[in-house]
């Protein structure tokens, strides 16, 4: 799936689960969407959270696990090349 897509199946698992009545997973749903590690894979809110949550606080486990994601999901898949930056 395209990254570009994910806010639009977003949307529609919303609504789904509105139409259904299912108010406490569409609650659960939205508090673990804000709480996403990836954000959506917005760049900005990643840093911000590594930058000015993470590492200020000195949270070792949040970050090790946070670069751990960033590196099974984004880093894996970069061009060889790129090997070196990461």
């Amino acid at each position: 799936m395209a990254l570009e897509h994910i806010p639009f199946v977003d949307t529609l698992l919303r609504e789904y689960l509105l139409y259904r009545g299912f108010v406490g997973t569409l609650a659960a749903f939205n508090a673990d969407r804000a709480n996403d590690r990836t954000h959506g894979y917005d760049v900005e809110r990643i840093v911000d959270l590594v930058f000015k949550r993470l590492v200020p606080s000195l949270d070792v486990d949040g970050l090790v696990s946070t670069l751990a994601l960033l590196r099974e999901r984004f880093f894996s898949r970069l061009d060889a090349s790129f090997a070196p930056a990461v």
